[in-house]
C-alpha cells in the first residue's frame, strides 16, 4: 500500500486544504484505480456538505466519473491529510 500526506500551515483555510488536496487527487485518480483520503478532523469540522460537493466532488468528478467507487473518505484525528492508495 503506498501513503501520502500534506500538511498546510495554520493560517490556511479548511476550504484552501481541501481545494488544495483535491487538486492532488487529479493526478493521483489517473494513475491508481482505488484510494482512500483521510481529512483531519478538525478541518471535517469546519467543512459543510456543501464545501465537499464543490470542493472535492465536482472537482474530480468531471474527469472521473466513476469516482464514488474510488475514493473513499475518512476522518482521522491527526492534523494531516493523508491518502491510502489500494494496489
Amino acid at each position: 500500500m503506498i501513503s501520502m500526506r500534506w500538511t498546510f500551515t495554520p493560517d490556511s483555510s479548511p476550504e484552501q486544504q481541501l481545494l488544495a488536496i483535491s487538486i492532488e487527487l487529479l493526478e493521483l485518480l489517473r494513475q491508481h484505480a482505488e484510494m482512500t483520503l483521510f481529512v483531519p478532523t478538525h478541518v471535517h469540522k469546519a467543512l459543510s456538505q456543501n464545501h465537499y460537493g464543490l470542493l472535492l466532488f465536482d472537482t474530480l468528478a468531471a474527469e472521473h466519473m466513476d469516482l464514488e467507487s474510488r475514493l473513499h473518505l475518512r476522518v482521522h484525528s491527526v492534523d494531516y491529510f493523508e491518502v491510502e492508495i489500494s494496489p
